[in-house]
């Protein structure tokens, strides 16, 4: 919440930086007085909020409050991580003219249904002796076009000892109905008289087990999911003091197309603070059983079904351990599929089911500062050649419409990152002020030997506190607003 006001006196302290420039300030010679206003300029929160950082969003509630929204990486996990296409090693022989064989696929399915995708199959046979065969294989399982799949193909004479090939017969779109643990297969092989024989040389060669579609009985599985960060970048720079935010949530958003139930295993969740300590978060929801993702039954293929999982005060510590220290929220969440605790058995995988897990953190701008102080670093160019100037008069005047005093300090910082010098001798104090038309004002006076000090400056370091004189919750609402009005007397040589 202090990086957000901040923003209010940016263009102030870009402009601190400008003040040397001569050009800027329109400096006449040989007048010893120039009066030159330098910002007007009014800052609701809404904008100030636009400015802040390259991560943060925010939403507005119906009362005006403003809450800070960190979006994390959306996470696919796709049926195309599950369904790998499983190689078959060898070809299988065909030990008789009724016979059945058994393909390995994902360890713990039981097929009930599926289709085939991208793969293929063929048989070779190596003939006894001269004479010419005719074969047709037939698998019953394998549908196509809603018939069994037959496989025909000649052995011409004279092919004695030699390897004879079927065509490929394309197995996409291909169904498999049935259990993929025994497959039956029957053939009829006819030499040239049309005698029926049989063959101890008959073999089937299917190059990989792949499919769009699996429909069957499973068990308790794991799939891992890859682990996200949610970055936080509104509490850098922190000096001092402490925020507390009254109701911040975690979110975590899954659109789950799988059609079989999922227990999200939490491996981690946790925040990480500004010197990299990990601080994980404490919830029942994280316990067994607890948690189970809505999923597409079989009648509803490919409908996705969302589940919202909310962390917040009331079923979390996430109040407790979330601070102006946070700085990253690790989430590694794994997926279990058909649970223990689940009493279904049967499901299915599309080639197009996937997890969509979206996660986001919201922060209402509502709590309680304790001194809160901030820092931030403004590099300026030069402060250009002031060896004509006496004196500089910074008058300034700032309505503050937040709901807290705000002291600030302006340093200047050499090269090296190294103080030369201080605007003010202390810093100020802008009251809070319920009048809107109430300004506070101020003059600093920088002087011919303070300017020759800080011509050296290569940053301007601003510091912003941010003081709470009563107790209770502090809400920042989105018709907040700062305006500044900064003016400069120009004193020079004739």
């Amino acid at each position: 919440m202090g990086r957000v006001i901040l923003f209010s006196f940016i263009l102030l302290f870009i402009a601190c930086g400008e003040l040397f420039d001569i050009d800027d300030s329109s400096l006449v010679p040989l007048h010893p007085e120039i009066a030159v206003p330098l910002i007007s300029t009014q800052s609701s929160f809404q904008e100030i909020l636009d400015a802040t950082d390259d991560l943060v969003q925010f939403e507005i509630d119906q009362s005006g409050l403003l809450s800070l929204v960190y979006p994390g990486d959306t996470i696919d996990v796709t049926a195309q991580q599950l369904l790998l296409p499983i190689p078959v090693l060898g070809n299988i022989l065909i030990t008789d003219t009724v016979t059945s064989f058994g393909l390995q696929f994902i360890p713990g399915l039981t097929i009930d249904e599926a289709v085939f995708k991208s793969n293929s199959l063929f048989f070779t046979v190596v003939p006894p002796d001269s004479d010419s065969y005719t074969i047709t294989a037939t698998i019953p399982s394998f549908r196509k076009d809603g018939e069994a799949l037959e496989v025909a193909f000649e052995v011409p004479p004279n092919m004695t000892g030699q390897s004879v090939q079927s065509a490929f017969v394309d197995l996409n779109g291909v169904e498999l109905i049935g259990s993929l643990d025994s497959i039956g297969i029957s053939y009829d092989a006819r030499n040239s008289i049309g005698e029926r024989v049989s063959f101890n040389t008959l073999r089937l060669d299917i190059d990989f087990v792949n499919f769009s579609y699996v429909e069957g009985s499973f068990t308790t599985q794991e799939f891992p999911i890859p682990q996200r960060l949610i970055r936080i970048n509104t509490f850098n720079n922190v000096v001092s003091g402490e925020v507390e935010f009254d109701n911040p949530s975690l979110e975590i958003e899954i659109n789950n197309s799988f059609g079989f139930p999922i227990e999200p295993e939490v491996n981690d969740l946790s925040i990480i603070n500004n010197v990299g300590q990990a601080i994980p978060f404490i919830s029942d929801l994280f316990l067994p059983g607890r948690l189970l993702l809505d999923f597409p039954r079989i009648d509803e293929a490919f409908v996705a079904k969302s589940t919202t999982i909310e962390l917040n005060k009331n079923n979390s510590n996430i109040a407790d351990i979330f601070d102006q220290e946070s700085q990253l929220i690790s989430l590694d969440i794994d997926a279990i599929a058909f649970p223990e605790t689940s009493e279904e058995t049967k499901g299915f995988i599309s080639e197009d089911s996937r997890l969509n897990i979206r996660t986001e953190l919201k922060v209402p701008l509502e709590g309680v500062v304790s001194d809160y102080v901030i820092f931030e670093n403004y590099p300026i160019d030069s402060l250009l050649e002031l060896e004509n100037v006496d004196e500089l008069q910074l008058n300034l005047g700032v309505k503050n419409g937040l709901p807290v005093d705000v002291s600030f300090q302006i340093l200047f910082v050499g090269e090296f990152f190294n103080i030369i010098d201080s605007l003010f001798s202390e810093p100020i104090i802008i009251p809070q002020s319920d009048d809107p038309d109430s300004q506070f004002t101020t003059t600093a006076i920088v002087d011919q030997e303070k300017i020759q000090k800080i011509v050296p400056s290569r940053f301007i370091r601003t510091f912003i506190g941010f003081i709470q004189n009563e107790s209770g919750t502090v809400r920042i609402l989105n018709s907040d607003a700062v305006e500044i009005n900064v003016g400069a007397i120009i004193r020079t040589e004739i």
